[in-house]
């Protein structure tokens, strides 16, 4: 299963190769699509989430979120972070996957602010993962897991971090007729645990 890191940041020199998307890179690939009816959004509430330890460590906050179809190729993200003590902006990291809790995606959105504080990114729009190679399948479930967590823990037995009020995720989708059905049955579900 593929691995990536979707990012937004002022970083120089990065190759073209790499996962971790700067600015310029970001405005080249990315196609911000109009608002269109055929697309149904999922809104990932992140207010009040902390970001807790390093990735698998049983105190991060995972999530569960019911979507219409299996195919994840449009998103977009506004998130306010305040960090605790040392901890940087740049080390809350949101792994996004299957239902198994398998990362096919890491959205690192303080990536390259290497202080503590609090700040707010956004991704700007709609990011087309199809065109960085980056969208992803789901399990038949279509159960997108979450995974908040740092990529380094500067503050022991406490959160390194918080994401503030306005915080969020949203998956753009576009429904066919079977989905609009599961969607009117089952609803959005949503759950909210620590592992």
């Amino acid at each position: 299963m593929k691995t990536a890191v979707i990012s937004i940041a002022c970083f120089a020199g990065l190759s073209t190769a790499s996962p971790v998307l700067d600015t310029n890179q970001n405005r080249q690939a990315i196609e911000v699509l109009g608002n269109s009816p055929a697309f149904t959004t999922v809104t990932i509430d992140l207010a009040g989430t902390e970001s807790w330890d390093t990735q698998g460590d049983p105190d991060n906050a995972t999530l569960l979120v019911q979507l219409i179809t299996d195919y994840v190729w449009l998103i977009s993200y506004d998130i306010t972070i305040a960090t605790n003590g040392a901890s940087w902006l740049s080390e809350p990291t949101i792994a996004l996957g299957d239902s198994d809790y398998t990362p096919d995606l890491y959205l690192t959105p303080g990536i390259g602010t290497d202080m503590p504080g609090t700040a707010s990114f956004s991704s700007g729009g709609m990011i087309d993962l199809s065109l960085l190679g980056l969208d992803f399948y789901l399990n038949p479930d279509r159960l997108l897991s979450l995974e908040i967590f740092e990529s380094f823990d500067d503050v022991a037995d406490s959160p390194d971090a918080i994401f503030l009020a306005g915080s969020n995720i949203k998956i753009y989708q576009i429904p066919t007729p079977g989905s609009l059905a599961f969607l009117c049955l089952g609803g959005l579900i949503a759950g909210r645990r620590c592992r």
